[in-house]
């Protein structure tokens, strides 16, 4: 646990978390100016549209990223970035200074911060031939061999 206490955790989850703020300022701001800055809504109702449809992309994207993961760092990893990358598109969306400055952000927290990697307990064991052998093919082939070569049958198998 003490692992997402990273920067490049803590750097996520405050990208992350700058969206609200600037849903505020655009609300605000961007109602009272008939949203000058925004390239794309001219109103309140336009923007929730576009959240709905963006959290909705979101999800779908992060279920099947989910499901086709090859680990749980893999997956936050691809979270993040997804993440990250919907909020860009609403930021933009809201004010397009803004967005420059998140840009800014972004692109600092990705250069200045890598992803941790897993320190925990591993699975490794370390197998001599034989070893590895046995554990692919069965002890009970081994045994099976052995026996064949008692009773004088002759096969030709490849020794690993």
């Amino acid at each position: 646990m003490n692992r997402f206490l990273d920067p490049y955790y803590l750097g996520n989850f405050a990208l992350l978390a700058g969206y609200p703020l600037i849903r505020a300022h655009a609300l605000t701001h961007g109602a009272l100016n008939d949203f000058k800055w925004s390239r794309v809504v001219e109103s309140k109702q336009e923007l929730i549209h576009w959240e709905e449809h963006t959290a909705k992309i979101l999800a779908a994207a992060l279920v099947i990223k989910f499901f086709r993961r090859q680990s749980l760092d893999g997956f936050w990893a691809n979270a993040f970035l997804f993440t990250k990358t919907a909020v860009a598109l609403m930021v933009w969306v809201c004010d397009i200074r803004m967005f420059c400055y998140y840009m800014m952000l972004y692109w600092m927290h990705f250069l200045l911060t890598r992803q941790p990697l897993y320190e925990g307990p591993n699975q490794i064991h370390y197998l001599d031939a034989q070893q590895f052998h046995e554990q692919v093919v069965g002890s009970k082939h081994l045994k099976v061999r052995r026996r064949e070569e008692e009773d004088g049958a002759i096969f030709s198998i490849p020794n690993p």
